[in-house]
């Protein structure tokens, strides 16, 4: 009786097993992160940031431009800041920490480019089979404000569909990013 139990269990457990190993996620669905704190101190609670100075933005590209992309994370990095107990403003000169990213997609900003200038990169394989989905990455930086230092940069980079998302799943794929982008920054 025991051994039939057992048996039963253990049958029922495999099936779903199987079924969860061949189910295929979707390309877009991928997406890979790294980050360095180049400070320990702690950002305060209600820390005042702002934009950097030298703001780079999106790398130049036609396809990103007619999806207003800088908006789209610009909006999502200032919603991100204000969850986490953040404030924001435009004034660079009252801030505390200034915040910096650079966007494209990895025709724009290649994989050898991100470990040349920025000094990692998430690592993304892309498959070259699916059409038209090209690996996007975006890399956010602070910068204590007060000692002039870099404080914090997370790399991310995800897979793009960008002529075939509309608008609303563009912000809510980007807000996800970002949000998971900016979880440990502090």
């Amino acid at each position: 009786m025991k051994k039939t139990s057992l048996l039963s269990l253990l049958v029922i457990s495999m099936t779903a097993c199987s079924v969860e190993t061949h189910k295929q996620s979707s390309p877009l669905s991928r997406s890979s992160i790294v980050q360095r704190i180049y400070d320990k101190q702690p950002i305060p609670n209600n820390a005042l940031f702002s934009w950097s100075a030298n703001f780079e933005g999106l790398q130049k590209d036609r396809q990103i431009a007619q999806v207003n992309m800088d908006e789209l994370l610009q909006q999502s990095i200032i919603n991100s800041l204000i969850k986490k107990g953040y404030r924001f403003n435009s004034n660079t000169t009252e801030a505390d920490y200034t915040i910096n990213y650079t966007a494209g997609l990895e025709r724009n900003l290649p994989n050898d480019e991100l470990l040349q200038k920025f000094g990692a990169q998430p690592g993304l394989v892309t498959n070259k089979t699916t059409a038209n989905i090209e690996k996007g990455t975006l890399v956010i930086d602070v910068y204590n404000q007060k000692s002039g230092q870099q404080h914090w940069r997370s790399i991310g980079q995800a897979m793009a569909q960008l002529n075939q998302i509309p608008k609303e799943s563009r912000q809510k794929r980007i807000d996800h990013l970002v949000n998971l982008m900016l979880t440990d920054l502090n």
